[in-house]
């Protein structure tokens, strides 16, 4: 199958790309230039999200595609009307205060994650920062966010790779202390208005043609 790209441009140099594979085979697709692949894209149909330029390629998403549009929707939504304002208990760089909660949070007893301030997502408390997360990798995580100017910041951080498993053998291991000491954040890029706008309106009809596309097969008795 061919691979379908979305791109989310930043400048010239810098782009978030949206990129699934065509869901129709290649007889299919014989004689329909004017297809849009769309709308075949069900609710669980994956799509890689990346952070490019002319040096690199960051994984940033491997998730469901109307999972991740939803996200992105959302936290631009409220970025474009100055709400999400950091929490004032985020005094250092969110992704190394996440490490460190999420380090603590399957390390020690719950007493010292709670010094982090928590809020109920739906019945559950989860520190107050992941408000601003919108996607996570096993190596990245990604945060949307407005600064004390009101500016829209694009922040991706490095994650601990070793918080979910029984590591100490691999050869490549490394302890959380030694692995924190040389923590910095791996790209921070303020966002305008205009740029936020375009990517809100890209997600938002990616998002709404598949709503449509589910609720077209519910419609017609197909399974998606």
């Amino acid at each position: 199958m061919k691979n379908i790209e979305v791109v989310f441009q930043l400048n010239e140099i810098e782009k978030i790309v949206l990129e699934y594979q065509n869901p129709l085979d290649e007889i299919k697709k014989i004689n329909l230039r004017l297809y849009d692949p769309l709308l075949e894209i069900d609710c669980c149909y994956e799509g890689l999200i990346r952070f490019t330029d002319k040096h690199q390629s960051i994984l940033l998403s491997d998730e469901s595609i109307r999972d991740e549009m939803q996200s992105f929707t959302i936290l631009l939504r409220k970025a474009l009307e100055n709400e999400l304002s950091l929490d004032t208990s985020i005094n250092e760089d969110i992704g190394f205060m996440y490490n460190q909660y999420d380090y603590l949070f399957w390390t020690k007893d719950s007493i010292v994650v709670d010094d982090f301030v928590h809020e109920l997502s739906e019945t559950t408390p989860v520190w107050v920062g992941m408000r601003y997360q919108l996607w996570m990798t096993k190596k990245y995580v990604t945060w949307l966010y407005n600064d004390n100017n009101g500016l829209i910041i694009f922040e991706v951080t490095p994650l601990y790779p070793f918080s979910y498993r029984n590591s100490s053998k691999e050869q490549d291991y490394i302890t959380y202390k030694k692995w924190i000491k040389n923590y910095k954040s791996c790209l921070t890029r303020t966002i305008s208005r205009e740029v936020a706008q375009q990517w809100f309106e890209q997600a938002n009809k990616i998002e709404i043609q598949i709503a449509d596309n589910i609720e077209r097969w519910q419609r017609e008795g197909r399974k998606n």
